[in-house]
């Protein structure tokens, strides 16, 4: 019977860079996939974040929807 071992390294982020390019593109792929995927959270929450204001009125949103309409009235995209 085998048991496993398992080992620790410390490398820093220009080791790591290094060994990411020596990967083919299908394992960088995989890769990038993965960190998209353990990082949406903290990605979504930063979007959020910067998304919030307290300057907003409904005075300008409306501004704003009346600019947009009258923009899509002259390009005849109210009919669509």
């Amino acid at each position: 019977m085998k048991t496993s071992s398992k080992f620790n390294i410390e490398l820093d982020k220009s080791q790591i860079f290094n060994l990411v390019r020596q990967l083919d593109s299908e394992d960088k792929i995989e890769l990038i996939n993965n960190l998209q995927e353990s990082t949406f959270i903290k990605r979504f929450e930063k979007l959020l974040d910067s998304l919030k204001t307290n300057n907003l009125t409904l005075d300008d949103i409306t501004k704003e929807v009346e600019v947009v309409r009258k923009k899509r009235y002259k390009e005849g995209k109210h009919n669509a």
